[in-house]
């Protein structure tokens, strides 16, 4: 970042690759080079568990555990937060003056615009912990009507989630450890004076404010009128948690074979999420001077606010050795839903309420087919039995494997490229006026006139997707499309040589996505672009072929 970090969104041409041709960057952030730094603090947690067999047939499985999450002490007392009653952001009161290389510049630049937590009654960690994170669990397991064949196991627990120490290290991001300085360059109609051979123009990181004494541009008196960026989190954070239950019913059929009906769900609170709390409202006129906290350019904050939930239908169909054969068939009627995990980026604070829809990873249908069979030749086999050694060699001690995977596609986010709402930020949802047209074609995988070869393979069709009105979000919700879904096949042959009681060679011939059929990714989700709707990517590998030797000793 320290030389510069440009965003191109199609600002000036409508096509984001357009604009970074010929040179106009939307905005550019900047910061300097830094050095050391991490996390580090001990976690706590007590645990109780223990085995009840109430009857010869029903067993009741309990426990407790209770964990202290400290959120994390920075290293160099490096780590912040937001005030948002202040507008200032918040440091460890034993932050050292090198704890970063501008850290001295900038402690005097915004001492106007920093808190310690000393002054406030917080803890080095600036998060106060977590002290009420208990966590029961509860299983039983029940074979009903004197018959060992049928199980019923039913289970509830709630589980919290380590802390991601990447997003607590993210919250360095900040003054007075790093000036993120960002610049946004004239908004259209103007034509842009600044571009990539010379966006900053003499900028510098920090500056003082050039008239002390007098307001800034953000309307009050500062010590510096820079509007750096913010990384950092809130103050008062709660633990991520999932509560978990399952209920499922277990039948064996014949002596060799099993069926498993289950039913699984979950609930998932404080869900790891980024909010860009400091976007301004979609509106005309400049950007900067519209936000919440004028004096401060895009905040980040890691809230832990987020939800999310699972429910699936589970079922499962296995067969043991039955003349050499094992099989197993597995299937999943699922979905998961959430209001935005932290890999699909920041979400406005104006866009939270329409986010709640399906995971990014959310796949409605998957099933599984496997097979292990040991083919019927050499000693002790159905054939070749009592044939010579060298027979057995050749053709004993074979086994075939296969497994067929089918999966329902992923879904994905139909976006504008551009900055329709004009507020420094680009994907933006589009405006929906009709019923999409999904061909899954590579070429054209749902319809957008942006794109040629849209037009040339259905050229009557009209388009869903349109630019909201300047100035304005779109309706577009998340995750509203599908892509590819995914089929593959992969099988294995292998064959065990014995040499001695104690040593013995396998082969092994294995054969990746064996009929090379490919699974698209994703195609680009920009409406308005030209490579709207196209495929470019696969997610699975072509067919890869392995042989390997290995020695048993």
């Amino acid at each position: 970042n320290s030389v510069g970090n440009f965003s191109f969104v199609g600002t000036y041409t409508g096509d984001a690759y357009a604009d970074m041709l010929l040179g106009y960057p939307d905005n550019a952030t900047r910061s300097p080079f830094q050095t050391l730094q991490g996390d580090v603090d001990d976690f706590k947690a007590w645990y109780f568990n223990d085995n009840f067999r109430v009857r010869s047939n029903l067993t009741i499985n309990v426990g407790l555990r209770y964990e202290v999450n400290p959120f994390f002490k920075g290293i160099r007392d490096t780590r912040s937060g937001f005030d948002f009653q202040s507008g200032k952001v918040i440091v460890p009161s034993g932050i050292p003056a090198n704890a970063q290389p501008i850290t001295p510049q900038l402690l005097q630049l915004f001492a106007d615009r920093i808190l310690f937590t000393k002054d406030i009654g917080l803890p080095p960690s600036v998060s106060p912990s977590d002290k009420m994170d208990w966590a029961p669990r509860i299983g039983v397991a029940w074979s009903p009507f004197g018959s060992q064949k049928n199980v019923i196991r039913a289970a509830y627990g709630i589980f919290y989630v380590f802390p991601d120490t990447n997003l607590i290290n993210n919250t360095v991001v900040t003054v007075p450890f790093v000036d993120n300085i960002t610049l946004f360059n004239d908004r259209p109609p103007a034509v842009p004076t600044r571009t990539f051979a010379d966006f900053f123009q003499g900028t510098p990181i920090a500056a003082a404010n050039p008239n002390p004494g007098q307001p800034c541009a953000f309307g009050f008196v500062a010590i510096s009128c820079d509007t750096p960026g913010i990384t950092s989190a809130l103050v008062h954070l709660k633990q991520q948690y999932t509560q978990q239950w399952n209920l499922s019913v277990e039948r064996q059929l014949g002596s060799r074979s099993a069926l498993t009906i289950a039913y699984v769900g979950n609930k998932t609170s404080h869900l790891q999420q980024g909010i860009r709390r400091n976007d301004p409202p979609p509106g005309a006129g400049n950007i900067q001077s519209r936000r919440p906290f004028p004096q401060w350019g895009p905040i980040g904050l890691q809230e832990w606010g987020g939800k999310g939930n699972y429910n699936a239908l589970q079922t499962q169909l296995e067969m043991r050795d039955w003349h050499g054969l094992t099989l197993m068939g597995s299937y999943v009627y699922s979905k998961c839903l959430d209001d935005g995990t932290d890999e699909s980026g920041p979400v406005a604070t104006q866009l939270i309420g329409t986010n709640y829809a399906v995971c990014d990873f959310d796949q409605t249908h998957t099933g599984s087919i496997s097979f292990n069979y040991a083919l019927p030749f050499g000693v002790g086999k159905q054939f070749l039995s009592g044939g010579p050694g060298v027979v057995n060699q050749v053709l004993g001690g074979w086994h075939v494997a296969a497994v067929t995977t089918l999966k329902s596609a992923l879904p994905f986010t139909p976006v504008v490229n551009g900055d329709r709402a004009n507020t420094g930020v680009g994907s933006q949802r589009p405006l929906i006026v009709g019923t999409p047209l999904v061909s899954n074609n590579v070429s054209c995988w749902f319809y957008t006139s942006s794109n040629s070869a849209c037009k040339a393979l259905y050229p009557n069709a009209t388009d869903a997707f349109t630019l909201p009105a300047q100035f304005t979000y779109g309706n577009g919700g998340r995750n509203i499309l599908r892509g590819d879904r995914l089929t593959q096949v992969d099988v294995s042959l292998l064959k065990d040589f014995p040499i001695t009681e104690t040593k013995r060679l396998e082969f092994r011939a294995e054969f990746f996505n064996i009929g090379n059929h490919p699974v698209f990714a994703n195609p680009g989700t920009a409406i308005n672009a030209t490579s709207g709707g196209q495929v470019s990517s696969t997610l699975n590998s072509n067919r890869i072929l392995e042989f390997a030797l290995k020695m048993y000793f």
